[in-house]
Order: C-alpha cells, then sequence, then structure tokens
C-alpha cells in the first residue's frame, strides 16, 4: 500500500496538469477535469438536463476511454457509412479508437467518465466536428 499524496492546488502546474471545471452550453454538462500539456485528460461529466446527444466529432491521432458511474449511455459510432449503435450501463466501459467518427447519447441524470490520450507525434487540440453524423442522429432515440 502506498501513502497517499496530497499536491497543493497552486502546484499542478508544475507537475504539468491543469485543473477545469465548467458547465456546457447547451448541454448544461456540469464537467470536471485534469489535462496534462500533452493533451491527455480524465473527466467526469454530470449530466443536467433531459436526454440529449452530444455533438458527434473524431480525432485524428486521440484514443478516448468511457467509463458509466450512473445512467446510461448510448455510443454512435460511424463504421462504413454506417451509424452503429451500442448502450451501456452502469460498471460498463467501452473505447473509441482515432479516425472514428463517433458521439454519445447521454441519459438524464447520467455521471460518466471519460480518458483521453494521444497517439505520440501529434498536436492537441485533436478535435474535429462532424455535423452530417449529427444530422444523421437527429430524430433517433
Amino acid at each position: 500500500m502506498s501513502d497517499k499524496i496530497v499536491i497543493p492546488m497552486k502546484e499542478f502546474d508544475k507537475y504539468g496538469v491543469s485543473v477545469h471545471a465548467k458547465t456546457m452550453i447547451g448541454t448544461f454538462e456540469n464537467c470536471f477535469a485534469l489535462r496534462c500539456k500533452d493533451g491527455a485528460n480524465v473527466t467526469i461529466t454530470q449530466a443536467q438536463c433531459a436526454d440529449y446527444w452530444q455533438s458527434a466529432h473524431s480525432h485524428k491521432a486521440t484514443r478516448e476511454l468511457y467509463f458509466v458511474w450512473s445512467g446510461a449511455l448510448i455510443y454512435a459510432s460511424l463504421c462504413e457509412d454506417r451509424i452503429v449503435l451500442n448502450t451501456y450501463k452502469v460498471g460498463e466501459f467501452f473505447s473509441c479508437e482515432a479516425g472514428v467518427a463517433h458521439t454519445v447519447f447521454v441519459d438524464s441524470g447520467t455521471v460518466f467518465g471519460t480518458a483521453k490520450f494521444q497517439l505520440p507525434g501529434f498536436e492537441f487540440p485533436d478535435y474535429e466536428l462532424e455535423p452530417e453524423m449529427d444530422k444523421r442522429l437527429h430524430g433517433i432515440v
């Protein structure tokens, strides 16, 4: 067993880590994040409003791991021009590979986390909106 390490907030930058908290406009998600200078981050998200789709997006070199603490997520990915839907509930997790357009449908009250990390040699930020996928998902669920 290791000793507990407590780092004062003002010293996080010394370790290349920043702490963020914000409420997202539109979805009213409360997001709490630890971010590294290289773009890697871990975020906890609390859904505050009715069910909704996040914005569809893709990454050239970033992989994401999602985990569900309460509620449920529907993961939508675009594979060979087909939308594939999978549901994940409490205690389940899934990953998204770089280069795959994706989004999640968030049930009201859901709490979930994401861990994002980039493949070496790519620039941060690595995020591209996928509006055509958003249009295709409109009205689904």
